[in-house]
């Protein structure tokens, strides 16, 4: 990834997500945009809920990707409709389900679950150790979120 625009940055890192979860076995689904009709004919875009489906092995993940400079993750990095999807897989599902977020200056990527986000308050943000730590672009294992999935099946 040799752009600098963010949103050039944040495609670069979703298509290398993609290929870096493949490597590991992980089926990798992207949830595209989408747009609806309204009126006499008036198409207006509408947002996915969130970026990703990871599956592998029985377990599903579901997380939206973003991409930051810095080592931390505030709350205005967070895009409330998405969280509110992602949460009620999270709370009602028992899905792992969150922000997959890659931190370029350090090179580290972090999984911030859903409800760790939701309840970030404004002007507050997270440091990469509120999270679960899954390497860096050249060592990213996504089965290091497996600690959540067994998690939610004890019930915690």
């Amino acid at each position: 990834m040799t752009s600098t625009s963010p949103k050039k940055w944040g495609n670069g890192w979703e298509n290398d997500l993609v290929k870096l979860v493949q490597l590991k076995g992980w089926v990798s689904i992207r949830i595209p945009d989408s747009c609806k009709r309204i009126g006499r004919g008036k198409i207006v875009p509408i947002r996915s809920p969130f970026d990703f489906c990871f599956a592998k092995n029985g377990v599903v993940v579901f997380a939206d990707a973003k991409t930051l400079e810095g080592p931390t993750f505030s709350n205005s990095s967070c895009n409330r409709s998405q969280l509110a999807h992602l949460i009620a897989l999270e709370t009602t599902a028992r899905c792992v389900a969150g922000y997959i977020v890659f931190h370029r200056s350090i090179n580290r990527v972090t999984f911030y679950r859903a409800s760790t986000l939701w309840a970030l308050r404004p002007g507050n943000g997270l440091r990469i150790t509120d999270g679960i730590d899954l390497g860096s672009l050249h060592d990213l294992d996504l089965e290091r979120v497996l600690i959540l999935q067994n998690a939610a099946a004890r019930g915690i």
